[in-house]
């Protein structure tokens, strides 16, 4: 799965020039194609805490969980 994950990852970053990587909502790294230099592990950790925040503020608000 995860070498699918990549195909795509790679294919997604290199058509829109992106940094991308794809974690969990715990910051579990799934998959990975960062441009050179990038900090992957930062970045997921980063992330994961975002969008523990946002499920928590949709839920307390009444909206609901963050589009996917």
């Amino acid at each position: 799965m995860s070498d699918v994950l990549t195909d795509l990852l790679t294919r997604l970053r290199a058509d829109h020039d992106l940094d991308l990587a794809v974690v969990g909502a715990d910051g579990l790294v799934v998959a990975a194609d960062p441009v050179e230099g990038a900090d992957v592990e930062a970045i997921a950790t980063s992330i994961g805490d975002h969008c523990l925040m946002m499920t928590a503020l949709g839920a307390e608000v009444g909206a609901g969980d963050p589009p996917s």
